[in-house]
């Protein structure tokens, strides 16, 4: 997805409606985390990464896979224990 089809996408939608990623492992979070990164497409078969990387378990480029730059969407509980606010 590019960003203008997201965008086209949203678009439909009224503008004060929340946006949400899924949790770590269940559940919904806020996206806070809007960031360009610099990543490998396609690289990664293992059905608990995504397709995408670098991972922990590829961290070193795939030789002749290009860097595309994409828009990472990320969040986190703010709430959370670790957080100390829960």
């Amino acid at each position: 997805m590019t960003t203008q089809q997201l965008i086209e996408m949203l678009s439909q939608f009224d503008p004060d409606t929340p946006v949400v990623i899924q949790g770590y492992e269940a559940g919904y979070n806020s996206i806070s985390i809007i960031e360009q990164k610099s990543i490998q497409m396609n690289v990664n078969p293992e059905h608990f990464y995504g397709a995408h990387g670098p991972t922990d378990h590829q961290p070193e480029p795939v030789p002749n896979v290009p860097f595309v730059d994409v828009i990472y969407l990320g969040g986190y509980n703010h709430i959370s224990r670790e957080n100390g606010l829960y």
